[in-house]
């Protein structure tokens, strides 16, 4: 199932920007989905090894952040962090503290210590029942980025009580794709697309001979229908969706974006999708606004100056609310298949 696929061919070789430019493409299964990453090169076995290069900061971040691996920083920190300060690598550390930053300009819409309601959640579709009202609110006193304490000089993160644990799942992702990006540009290279699955993009430059890559967004009630294209030239795009996937619990199905602040799965909202600088805020703020809502979420996006559309719930299930929060001038650009509100 895709979220964001990149739209047409582009030329194998172009004799742009004064050389022929050769188009060399990977992919990698890693951090639980599918990385691609296509590139321009005057060498495509240059091209070739950046790319390689890049995976393999990808595969180190899947390593550092992976709350699945055992032996990564982030589930030793989420182990033994209620005992005490744990030293972290200086990226995992810079993170933490971001994601606190987005957790305030959210209002905790965006909290990576969600942790223990995934948990429940994942539990509950296993037993097949949902989490009673008692045990959800339970779980509540430990969501909040004020658990997380940092000490700046010894570079280690402290979990302030026991049972406080730090799920990276919406902004770990776009880190990596911008760590990759960052590779990428170190070997030279000023045309390239980067993708994390399907849910986050980041194009470098544009295709020869075009003004922009063009990105596909998929229809939240038409499997293989296109709600928009967005044309991206040095910017992100992330997607989060309450269709890719969910819990089946006794015959219900549970979106498995949660709020943080009530510990329930949002029922509001169809897709978000928004445009940023880079992938790690826009990996971040798609699930921010997926999870505040229509309004908010507009109010957020303009306040911020970010491009997007939304798109909302109605009383039925065929029915949508569309906003499009347009760029103010030049890229991106936002072509919307539908432009009536309601379908």
């Amino acid at each position: 199932m895709w979220l964001l696929v990149v739209l047409g061919a582009v030329p194998l070789l172009s004799q742009s920007d004064g050389g022929r430019l050769q188009l060399v493409r990977r992919a990698h299964y890693v951090m639980g989905t599918v990385f691609e990453i296509e590139a321009y090169g005057e060498d495509a076995d240059r091209a070739a090894e950046a790319i390689e290069e890049a995976f393999a900061a990808i595969r180190r971040a899947d390593e550092m952040m992976s709350n699945y691996r055992e032996e990564s920083d982030l589930s030793r920190l989420n182990r033994e962090g209620a005992g005490g300060f744990i030293p972290v690598p200086r990226d995992l550390y810079e993170l933490l503290q971001k994601s606190v930053e987005y957790s305030r300009l959210t209002d905790s819409a965006f909290d990576v210590t969600v942790g223990p309601l995934v948990v429940a959640w994942q539990r509950a579709s296993e037993q097949g029942r949902p989490p009673s009202d008692r045990e959800r609110t339970q779980l509540l006193p430990l969501i909040g980025s004020g658990h997380l304490l940092f000490a700046e000089q010894e570079q280690a993160v402290r979990l302030d009580r026991p049972g406080v644990t730090v799920d990276l799942g919406g902004i770990a992702k776009g880190w990596a794709v911008d760590r990759a990006a960052q590779i990428l540009r170190q070997h030279g290279i000023e045309r390239a697309l980067i993708s994390a699955g399907t849910s986050s993009v980041y194009a470098m430059g544009s295709p020869p001979g075009q003004p922009a890559w063009n990105i596909a967004v998929r229809h939240p009630l038409q499997e293989d229908g296109i709600l928009a294209v967005v044309s991206l030239k040095d910017q992100s795009v992330s997607t989060s969706a309450g269709y890719e996937r969910d819990w089946k619990i006794a015959g219900k199905a549970y979106s498995h974006h949660l709020d943080p602040r009530s510990g329930m799965p949002v029922e509001s909202m169809w897709s978000t999708t928004v445009i940023a600088p880079d992938a790690v805020e826009s990996d971040a703020l798609s699930t921010a606004t997926f999870v505040l809502g229509l309004e908010r979420a507009e109010r957020l996006l303009r306040k911020l100056g970010r491009p997007a559309v939304l798109v909302g719930k109605g009383n039925r299930r065929s029915e949508i609310t569309i906003r499009e929060i347009a760029s103010t001038g030049g890229m991106p650009v936002i072509h919307l298949q539908r432009r009536r509100e309601k379908q």
